[in-house]
């Protein structure tokens, strides 16, 4: 019995290790050109590329909808994934977005392959997860999912 233990002991061991080494391995993917759509128009209201980090910042938007599409996916050399915050609700984490073929763009999509719709609102006081962000300002980050 104490064998079976030390087993099941080791293995969860290794699983939180692996867990939390996936969690610390997502590296910033600067260069990639990301686009805001407004929804439902499809509308492309701004576009720029991720800085070293990864991040790009979309400011001074209108009140409304808006989708992340990465419009050059072709340039991605590994799966990557999109979060995006600066609204007042919390985080979007997309699934992973594939590798993609020459002029081809991905949405950030949620886990139920829906788009992830940002809702920007009417300027204000931010509160809640947009402490540190100027109202109508969607902040995505770019990094890999492996």
């Amino acid at each position: 019995m104490k064998m079976f233990v030390a087993v099941v002991a080791a293995c969860a061991a290794g699983l939180v290790w692996t867990a939390a080494h996936a969690q610390t391995t997502a590296k910033p993917i600067a260069g990639t050109e990301v686009g805001l759509e407004h929804d439902p128009s499809n509308e492309m209201v701004a576009k720029s590329t991720t800085d070293p980090d990864g991040n790009v910042t979309f400011s001074n938007l209108k009140p409304g909808r808006y989708r992340v599409v990465l419009t050059g996916k072709s340039k991605l050399t590994a799966p990557a994934r999109i979060t995006i915050s600066g609204t007042a609700a919390a985080s979007s984490v997309s699934e992973p977005i594939a590798e993609g073929q020459y002029g081809s763009k991905a949405y950030a999509l949620g886990p139920d392959g829906k788009w992830i719709l940002t809702e920007v609102g009417a300027p204000s006081t931010p509160s809640g997860g947009a402490a540190n962000l100027v109202p109508g300002t969607i902040k995505v980050k770019v990094e890999s999912a492996r």
